[in-house]
């Protein structure tokens, strides 16, 4: 083998080497983006689904507490849960015409002379 050839050959076992390392440092680097790729993407998940979890609680609570307030509402206009007691829609009926016995008095074509009208006021003397 001529000295040429070997000098050729030589440098290219250093070269290789070079080579090799280089393609390790690319490889270590390409772990280290796929490792941050992953941790960021876990990150986000646990973000959406712990915001979607939340917002579900939020959605829950508040159609618990609009129930709750409906429902004291109703107590306070006479309606438990907001609902007709049956004997009240015993007492008028159902229906319309329910509704219009209910509220009758406050008609003056009901005929049951029972109606408001406008008058003076009565004058009532302490004793």
């Amino acid at each position: 083998m001529r000295n040429t050839q070997k000098l050729a050959l030589g440098s290219l076992i250093e070269a290789f080497e070079e080579i090799a390392r280089s393609l390790e440092e690319v490889a270590k680097a390409e772990l280290v983006i796929y490792v941050e790729l992953a941790n960021v993407t876990e990150a986000a998940r646990t973000f959406i689904v712990g915001t979607i979890g939340s917002m579900a609680d939020s959605a829950a609570t508040m159609m618990i507490e609009s129930n709750r307030i409906e429902q004291n509402e109703g107590y306070q206009r006479g309606l438990p849960d907001n609902r007709w007691p049956p004997g009240v829609k015993g007492a008028y009926g159902n229906g319309l015409d329910g509704i219009k016995n209910a509220i009758g008095d406050g008609t003056t074509q009901d005929g049951d002379k029972s109606d408001w009208v406008l008058g003076p006021a009565p004058v009532v003397v302490a004793q």
